[in-house]
């Protein structure tokens, strides 16, 4: 036996006894801890080695007054043995640790080892404020270590300023007593809110309800086995920026693992969020999202997010992710509806190294920035953008690729008057989408609505859609395994000196299908001498001529016909052995907006009826002759003829003499 004792006959005087090793009872041995049974006999055992119980052993005390106390008050972090003191009792007798005050001080760190801890009748246990408690595992490396009652009316209290390290897979449990790394009657357990919590498990966790709704300056930390395990909110939790225990605020901070935030148990209050690695997955609809962001922790302007991904995977309603942190990675997963629910900034937002959309989520980052040097991965889902005067996305794949096997990158939002570009190049390489929408609120006839900042691939469907103009000026090449569509009403404006083929590797558009309906309107722009293309339609609705400067020629490689507006701002058009047409018939005459330029070869127009002015009358010919010379020819009918008809105007530069005179006017076109 091993006893604390004096020689008093009143055995009442106080006895501190300090070991600077370790307390270690074996086969048969005992530490009773009592001088007797008055309430003023205090026993002391100040212990900073390990203190190890064998199964037959016992550590023990037998007065009822409570008098008998071991304190843990080494010096350590945890990160070595010499720095970590152990609890080991093995308890098999139903009197071990009766009557005993167990306290962990300040600036110790205690560590239960192998087996459970089982409190005797009425014994507590304390962890004091800057004392750390690491509640393991048993030897198996797997099973969590527990306090629980040996008989009854066991304690458990961490205070304001402790530390905990939780194993159990039930984590922190308050309201339950058999759960938990705390198995104490409800009214028998108290975790003071103002502390510090470590979530370390080796399999997937919930928090438990031990931390509470109460925003307090606690701090959570978040360091499971990997990136696989999951921390699981049971409840919610609040956190402030309140600096009693940590001078920058309370705080959640995630090491390692996944953080799953529900509609049953997310983060909220004032605190900040740090992340060195690990995910922080927020499915989370608040009751009002377009001003209550995510995060819930509203100490945006003091996060730290160093590593680790939030990830933002709510179904079927709104999600607004607070713009105000930089993001090092972003990613989106679950499902939205396009036109009803979307997951959105509530300002510019910036991420460093990667977004990552998966799924069927609808990411719409509207007329907000959304930039930085990160990559973007979608294998799913639908990313929205309607920043302008900007190359879209914004994010410039500098520290990460562009990697799209999937989903839709979407350009909306612009006017009549407003432009931006797709992004053609990320870092040194070229962009492989896989499908792109294109749209616009308004056509911008005058610019283009959409422009392309480089040549980039398509693998999937390429959509020009009503009724956005989209442009490829002289060297942007769309190619690729995919589908470029150019739809009803939509405009598609281009530059390449070979212009639009149907199948062949050349001009703007080289992916392996290509659609340029008739129902489409179409122009010509750049510099360089052009052909149109065996892949412009015949027919068309709008007929834009934009080159860049006033002596670009744009030759048809067949016959064209316009059916509405033939829109000549600048440069000219080489019909060939072709017939440029403006209108298609006496009901559709066309219309010609009429600036500069002119038309080399043929020009067929329908009248019917009176006319007047160059919309309805001019054919702009033209001839080369050592420089392009003006041959306008306009037709004005004053009277309406008995029929309608069409009327063709070549100018032919040798002198026609009588031939074909003289012109009766029923034999005309």
């Amino acid at each position: 036996d091993f006893r604390a004792s004096n020689s008093s006959t009143s055995n009442s005087p106080n006895v501190t006894l300090n070991v600077d090793g370790d307390i270690k009872l074996t086969n048969s041995g005992k530490l009773n801890l009592d001088l007797g049974s008055s309430a003023s006999a205090l026993t002391v055992v100040n212990l900073k080695g390990d203190l190890s119980v064998t199964s037959n052993a016992l550590f023990s005390a037998t007065n009822t007054n409570m008098v008998s106390t071991i304190n843990f008050n080494g010096t350590g972090d945890g990160t070595t043995d010499l720095l970590t003191q152990t609890i080991d009792i093995g308890t098999t007798v139903s009197n071990e640790n009766n009557y005993i005050k167990f306290k962990v001080l300040n600036g110790a760190f205690v560590k239960l080892l192998n087996n459970n801890l089982q409190l005797g009748t009425n014994s507590t246990f304390t962890v004091e404020d800057g004392a750390k408690l690491h509640f393991s595992w048993a030897s198996d490396g797997t099973t969590p270590l527990v306090i629980s009652n040996l008989t009854s009316g066991g304690t458990f209290a961490s205070n304001q300023g402790s530390t905990l390290y939780i194993t159990s897979t039930d984590g922190l449990v308050k309201n339950t007593a058999l759960s938990g790394n705390v198995q104490l009657p409800i009214g028998n357990k108290t975790f003071n809110q103002t502390a510090r919590f470590w979530y370390i498990g080796k399999t997937n966790q919930v928090t438990g309800d031990g931390l509470s709704i109460g925003s307090t300056g606690k701090v959570v930390y978040v360091n499971l086995l990997d990136n696989t395990v999951t921390l699981t909110l049971t409840n919610n939790i609040g956190i402030a920026n309140s600096t009693t225990i940590e001078p920058t605020g309370g705080r959640l901070e995630i090491q390692t693992g996944i953080v799953i935030g529900t509609n049953s148990g997310d983060f909220s209050g004032t605190g900040r969020l740090v992340m060195t690695d690990g995910e922080y997955r927020i499915s989370t609809i608040t009751g009002a999202p377009l001003s209550n962001y995510l995060p819930q922790l509203s100490g945006y302007g003091s996060y730290s997010l160093t590593g680790g991904t939030v990830h933002l995977n709510g179904n079927d309603a709104i999600q607004i992710l607070s713009g105000t942190p930089t993001y090092y990675k972003l990613a989106y997963s679950g499902n939205n509806t396009l036109g009803t629910d979307y997951k959105g900034f509530s300002s510019a937002a910036t991420v460093t190294n990667n977004v990552t959309i998966s799924g069927t989520p609808v990411v719409d980052a509207e007329t907000n920035t959304f930039s930085g040097d990160a990559g973007l991965t979608m294998t799913g889902g639908r990313l929205r953008m309607a920043k302008l005067s900007v190359t879209l996305p914004q994010l410039t794949g500098v520290n990460n690729p562009y990697v799209l096997t999937g989903g839709t990158v979407e350009l909306y939002g612009t006017s009549g008057s407003q432009t931006h570009n797709i992004r053609g190049t990320y870092a040194s390489s070229n962009v492989s989408y896989f499908n792109v929408e294109l749209n616009s609120s308004a056509a911008n006839v005058i610019d283009k609505n959409i422009g392309a900042q480089a040549s980039f691939a398509v693998t999937g469907t390429l959509n020009v859609n009503s009724p956005a103009v989209f442009q490829l000026d002289a060297n942007d090449i769309v190619s690729g395994s995919g589908t470029f569509n150019v739809n009803v009403g939509s405009t598609l404006k281009y530059g390449s000196s070979n212009g639009i083929t149907a199948s062949a590797a050349s001009g703007n558009v080289r992916t392996s299908t290509r659609s340029f309906l008739s129902t489409a309107s179409y122009g010509f722009v750049g510099t360089t001498a052009q052909t149109s293309g065996d892949g412009l339609p015949s027919t068309i609705v709008n007929l834009y001529v934009q080159r860049g400067n006033s002596s670009a020629i744009t030759t048809l490689t067949n016959s064209l016909k316009v059916n509405s507006t033939l829109k000549m701002i600048q440069g000219h058009v080489n019909t060939a052995a072709n017939t440029l047409e403006l209108g298609i018939s006496t009901a559709q005459l066309g219309t010609l907006d009429y600036t500069t330029g002119y038309v080399l070869g043929k020009m067929k127009r329908w009248f019917n009826g009176t006319n007047s002015g160059n919309a309805s009358g001019l054919f702009p010919m033209g001839l080369d002759d050592s420089g392009l010379k003006n041959r306008f020819a306009k037709v004005e009918y004053t009277t309406a003829a008995a029929s309608g008809g069409h009327l063709t105007v070549e100018f032919i530069a040798t002198p026609m003499g009588l031939a074909g005179l003289p012109i009766v006017s029923a034999n005309t076109g």
